[in-house]
């Protein structure tokens, strides 16, 4: 399907409006617009003062899309983040760049940190439920200088709901075409105190996958994948513990020589673990919070299983697994000062991470089967991280204010130099009027590279010690205008980024090489929107972005377009409420109904010189249901069932899923 990039400009130029409507109200009294943001500064700030561009999703915007995973909420509604394929798990790339795994993004919950250490995941799949969540904050621009290791494209933080948001109890259940099944509880109590916050939930999900050329598309299953945890709240205390776990089926082989078509039945699992990888994490987190000081203890645990196809003509497959555990400290004081009549705010912080790796094995088999034989895959090992970072946002006139953070990171590395790095940010921010502000910025990340890619030993997965830290660098200037009394908000985003020796899987590796190696370099500059128009009875959001290669060294471009990353990308998202629209008396009737319609393109891409990806227009729709206690909600997605392929990390673009549809019904109210 082509369709004609003129074509797509002028319609962004027509419905130019924003899409992020956020968790606290300003403007309507059911969504209105966000009123502060955490995750830029490290503590509360208005959306129009953030020195970055920051895309902020609530928790409506995420039911009515009705959005499965957070993969589903960040390619809707993120400039700048597509999907991108991989062997054995969910993955999205952050303008142009990408790994094996999620590990360009740091993904918090409450501010604890879900990547893992030793691998530096957090896949945006079925393991962090969405019913949770009252809203994403999502930092796209490099987050080292507050957050250092990961923050590499973007920083995500989630943040879960309160007991007033759930009311008592929400449980549903749902089902689908390929042998979907899910089930979610949540549960929310204040204590009758303000200063008090109880919330528990649970998810569970399970699907067979969808059958296309030889292939299982969108398939978790085994155990089926969860996500479990408390958030309580006890004056200025808050405890987070949460357990997790997802299994991506691999579509084709994922091991060995890549890509090649197999019979997920004619091997024997193991431990319970069938082809594919599975990830199950727990976090631990105490925080203390007041007005100047915030602390912050965690504990997490990763546990790895690839259950990967070598060879299928032999039925030849392998499980490698390992086990790591961290914990650390994050210590920050704030302070607000006023010199000369000008006000600021400054912040200075400290932590220290440390990791081990206690635990790893490699199990092989052919005919389907085990040898009882196993061996280590990696060398069990400690690395450590001591930080301190530091910030002065500091307020020259009521129109102008300036941002300047910078942090240091020290990591002893597992028999290997001692690493240190330097991550600065510096940013302008112009707000002449309540309705227009502009933003310039430069910022600076670093990510080490992660230990499973320095001392792995699986010969198709070859990392090296040697390999170097990552470096992104990002130039942006941000205008935002308000309209119509806050309904239409539109922010526009330039940005110019260098990536330098970041990692990335080269199939195309000769046999004394990595195949993880660090890149030389990736230049890409890129245009993006997000804009949004909101009334009572309908609202629309829209946002697109362009990207595109100016140069590379060592990394896989082609004129201006990078590996199966396409130049153009855009969504539009449509609600409407007809009750509403007809001025129909719902409280009479204690009724809500909101229908959605989601279109979303991704223009053409070039795989490899023999492959190129034809552009697609997918289309999702459904709606919800909520009368008195009771809601029903009913979902089709890729309503034309297109016929497309996606690559990423793969020998060659993977088909993806056709139409699948879903039926959730649920009671949301008081205790029963």
């Amino acid at each position: 399907m082509k369709i004609n990039h003129i074509l797509i400009i002028f319609i962004s130029l027509i419905i130019y409006h924003s899409n992020s409507v956020a968790c606290n109200a300003s403007y309507d009294n059911e969504l209105g617009w966000l009123q502060e943001v955490e995750v830029a500064s490290g503590y509360n700030e208005p959306l129009t003062e953030v020195p970055v561009p920051v895309t902020v999703i609530n928790s409506k915007m995420i039911t009515n899309i009705g959005a499965k995973t957070l993969k589903d909420v960040l390619v809707t509604y993120v400039p700048g983040i597509t999907f991108v394929q991989d062997q054995n798990e969910v993955n999205v790339a952050g303008r142009g760049v990408y790994g094996s795994s999620q590990q360009k993004m740091l993904i918090l919950l409450n501010g604890h940190r879900l990547n893992s250490r030793a691998y530096s995941m957090a896949n945006p799949d079925y393991s962090i439920s969405l019913d949770k969540v009252k809203c994403i904050e999502v930092l796209r621009a490099p987050g080292s200088s507050l957050y250092g290791n990961v923050a590499l494209s973007a920083v995500i933080n989630i943040i879960t709901k309160k007991a007033s948001d759930v009311n008592g109890v929400q449980v549903s259940a749902g089902f689908g075409n390929y042998g979907q099944k899910k089930f979610s509880f949540l549960l929310g109590s204040d204590f009758e105190n303000e200063n008090n916050d109880l919330l528990l939930w649970g998810s569970w999900y399970q699907s067979d996958g969808e059958q296309k050329a030889s292939a299982i598309l969108d398939g978790f299953k085994d155990k089926g994948a969860y996500d479990v945890g408390i958030n309580l709240k006890l004056a200025n205390f808050n405890f987070l513990a949460t357990q997790r776990y997802a299994k991506y089926i691999e579509p084709f082989s994922g091991g060995g020589k890549t890509g090649e078509a197999y019979n997920y039945n004619d091997y024997q699992s193991l431990a319970g673990n069938g082809p594919g990888l599975g990830s199950n994490s727990s976090h631990i987190g105490i925080d203390y919070n007041n007005d100047y000081l915030k602390l912050q203890l965690y504990y997490d645990e990763n546990d790895v299983n690839a259950h990967l196809i070598t060879n299928p003509q032999l039925q030849k497959h392998t499980l490698a697994g390992w086990s790591e555990r961290s914990s650390g400290i994050i210590a920050q004081i704030n302070k607000s000062y006023n010199i000369f009549g000008k006000e600021g705010t400054w912040m200075i912080g400290i932590q220290e991470d440390r990791m081990e790796l206690y635990d790893s094995e490699l199990v092989s088999g052919i005919g389907g089967g085990w040898f009882p034989k196993t061996r280590p895959l990696l060398e069990v090992g400690k690395e450590n991280i001591s930080s301190v970072f530091s910030q002065i946002k500091h307020q020259f006139s009521e129109q102008l204010i300036a941002n300047i953070g910078i942090r240091f990171d020290h990591k002893q590395r597992y028999e290997d130099d001692d690493l240190n790095a330097i991550s600065p940010r510096l940013a302008l921010v112009y707000i002449p009027n309540n309705n227009f502000d502009i933003k310039l910025s430069y910022s600076k990340a670093f990510v080490d590279a992660p230990y499973w890619y320095r001392y792995n030993t699986l010969a198709s997965y070859r990392g090296a010690q040697s390999l170097q830290p990552e470096h992104m660098e990002s130039y942006q200037f941000t205008p935002s205008l308000k309209l119509a009394g806050g309904k239409v908000l539109s922010r526009l985003n330039l940005f110019y980024n260098k990536f330098t020796d970041f990692i990335w899987r080269n199939n195309n590796a000769a046999a004394n090489e990595a195949v993880y190696q660090n890149a030389g370099f990736l230049k890409v500059w890129g245009i993006e929107n997000e804009t949004s128009y909101q009334e009572r009875a309908y609202n629309i959001a829209f946002n697109f972005t362009y990207q595109a290669a100016h140069d590379a060294e060592n990394y896989n471009i082609s004129g201006n377009e990078i590996a199966n990353i396409p130049n153009w990308t855009g969504n539009l998202v449509f609600n409407i409420n007809p009750l509403k629209l007809t001025n129909f008396n719902q409280d009479s009737f204690s009724s809500d109904l909101w229908f959605n319609f989601t279109a979303r393109y991704i223009g053409q891409q070039f795989s490899s010189k023999d492959n190129q990806v034809d552009d697609v227009l997918l289309f999702n729709s459904g709606f919800r249901w909520q009368w008195q206690d009771i809601f029903l909600d009913a979902r089709v997605y890729n309503l034309l069932d297109e016929d497309y392929y996606q690559g990423g990390s793969v020998t060659h673009p993977y088909p993806q899923a056709g139409r699948w549809f879903m039926f959730t019904v649920g009671y949301q109210g008081e205790f029963l």
